[in-house]
């Protein structure tokens, strides 16, 4: 009985050493792929929010500026409504 667990020691040895490596390959090729996949992901979400803020703040500063020129601009506008 003995030996019997010596020879299954001895092949269960055998396989963890082929099996090593190839385990561990696989695990840093699905870690690289998680990664590539992850940085896909967010570079899509960035770009569609960039695409989205974009025109928002072309049109809050158009906002910005029409206020500020009808403030300053106010007695001249006043003025022509009389007319």
């Amino acid at each position: 009985m003995n030996i019997f667990n010596d020879i299954v020691g001895w092949f269960t040895g055998i396989g963890n050493d082929i099996t090593k490596p190839i385990t561990d390959f696989f695990k840093s090729l699905a870690g690289q792929l998680a990664a590539a996949l992850e940085a896909g992901i967010l570079a899509v979400f960035k770009d569609l929010w960039d695409v989205v803020v974009g025109p928002l703040e072309i049109l809050a500063g158009a906002v910005i500026i029409f206020i500020a020129l009808g403030v300053m601009l106010r007695a001249d506008v006043a003025g022509l409504a009389v007319l």
